[in-house]
């Protein structure tokens, strides 16, 4: 028994040093962009020099390779004899939306792509924050500076976002190429898009009756009883719709299928106004009295999605593709079981009434609406967030500390992307600080907001 021991023992250790020897040798070298101040490799945007996107995230890729170096990168239309080569934009196959790809293919090629023109840009800043620069404000980035830039020989990296849709409209967001920087989704009216479309689907606007329905300059003079009917006041209320109304369905549909047709790949959103009061007419209060709450309360707000309820349907067969979104406002979502939502209607949540000192799993609201939304609603819920102290944009909401454990709560709902209103002014609330985090955390709410910060 002591020399079968001994005789595995020095087997074992023979085998220990093989695996050793393999695995030194399978250690690839590094992958040097720089060294001394030149450059050892030239960028190589897929498709040639042109004026696209992926262009652009080569020319940024080469800019910030040679401030971080001291030296001058090419971008040239092929791999130039001598160098190393940076492929920017190659074919990629996303398993996410927005997915980057960064990865060592050979001794010789480095290749930086993602999905389209965007997950290509991220992949490009991704990388390029990898050396330690940071996006700190338009007018300021930290660039460190090194004689030698290089990754590991078996450098690999791919990575997507947790919240597909990363919006914090502002000032700030406004500076499209900033926002880029951040991978959040610069203002819609940004010139990036020109080169980083196709345009984002998401939609939670307060498309009913205000929006893109221009209802009570052309309608509410002739059509009164196709508005929200106030039973105490007895008057009718622009703000709203009256759901039990089949004329104001009929002109509904029209401008519906109308902006479907001008915006073919976005979904539709029938979002209330802001402070809109359901409708108290015969017919309303008694869709309310047919789905009573678990509790047996009449819920009012059950008017709101069935209005959404009603188009889906009509289009469902037409536009299957399609999802058409409501908007909420910390409202009692519906907990009746009997009532169903259509199977192409999504959700947004209007996170305001709560305390921002706190996260927003400590807001009360948060259960009884953004819960119950999330788990009766069969496509995507987005939330409309708020990083703003709308009283005064100089006096903090401490979003900064509880912006983390806020995202995190979002997604164990299954929130799939968040439209934030920010300060509209650079000089407020920490408001840099404040956008660096929400594209860090809104990409991976995981990180450690205090590291970033």
């Amino acid at each position: 028994m002591n020399i079968n021991r001994s005789t595995s023992s020095i087997l074992l250790l023979a085998a220990s040093f093989v695996l050793a020897a393999a695995g030194l040798r399978a250690a690839a070298p590094a992958f040097v962009l720089a060294a001394g101040g030149e450059a050892k490799a030239v960028v190589v945007p897929h498709g040639g020099i042109t004026t696209n996107g992926v262009n652009f995230a080569a020319r940024e890729l080469a800019d910030y390779l040679g401030r971080l170096s001291g030296a001058q990168f090419m971008v040239a239309d092929k791999p130039v004899p001598g160098y190393r080569t940076i492929l920017v934009g190659t074919p990629y196959k996303p398993a996410k939306f927005e997915e980057l790809s960064i990865k060592v293919r050979d001794a010789n090629t480095l290749e930086i792509t993602g999905d389209g023109p965007r997950g290509t840009l991220y992949g490009v800043y991704d990388f390029i924050e990898s050396f330690g620069v940071v996006f700190c404000a338009p007018e300021y980035e930290y660039v460190p500076t090194t004689n030698l830039l290089a990754v590991a020989g078996d450098y690999a990296r791919v990575d997507a976002p947790v919240m597909e849709w990363r919006s914090a409209w502002g000032d700030l967001n406004n500076n499209g190429r900033f926002a880029m920087k951040h991978r959040i989704h610069p203002s819609p009216g940004s010139d990036i898009w020109k080169d980083f479309g196709p345009r984002l689907p998401f939609n939670i606007s307060q498309g009913l009756p205000g929006g893109w329905f221009p209802w009570k300059a052309k309608f509410w003079e002739a059509h009164p009883d196709w508005y929200s009917y106030n039973r105490t006041k007895k008057e009718r209320y622009y703000g709203w719709v009256c759901p039990s109304s089949e004329g104001m369905y009929e002109e509904l549909f029209k401008e519906v299928e109308a902006w479907i047709q001008k915006n073919p790949g976005r979904q539709v959103s029938l979002g209330v106004s802001d402070g809109a009061r359901m409708c108290e007419c015969d017919k309303c209060q008694e869709l309310e009295r047919k789905y009573p709450e678990l509790n047996g309360s009449h819920n009012a707000y059950i008017q709101m999605i069935e209005g959404v309820n009603r188009v889906a349907r009509h289009f469902a067969r037409k536009y299957p593709d399609v999802v058409f979104n409501f908007l909420c406002y910390g409202d009692l979502m519906p907990t009746n079981p009997d009532y169903k939502l259509e199977p192409n209607v999504g959700a947004g949540e209007a996170e305001l009434w709560r305390n921002h000192c706190l996260s927003a799993d400590n807001n009360e609201r948060s259960e009884r609406s953004l819960g119950q939304l999330t788990r009766i609603t069969p496509n995507a819920v987005y939330v409309w967030d708020y990083l703003a102290n709308f009283s005064n944009y100089m006096i903090p909401f401490p979003n900064h500390s509880i912006l983390g454990q806020t995202l995190r709560f979002y997604d164990r709902l299954g929130v799939k992307g968040v439209d934030s209103q920010t300060a509209f002014g650079i000089i407020s609330d920490m408001s840099t600080l404040n956008f660096h985090l929400f594209g860090k955390l809104h990409w991976n709410p995981y990180l450690d907001e205090r590291a970033i910060t």
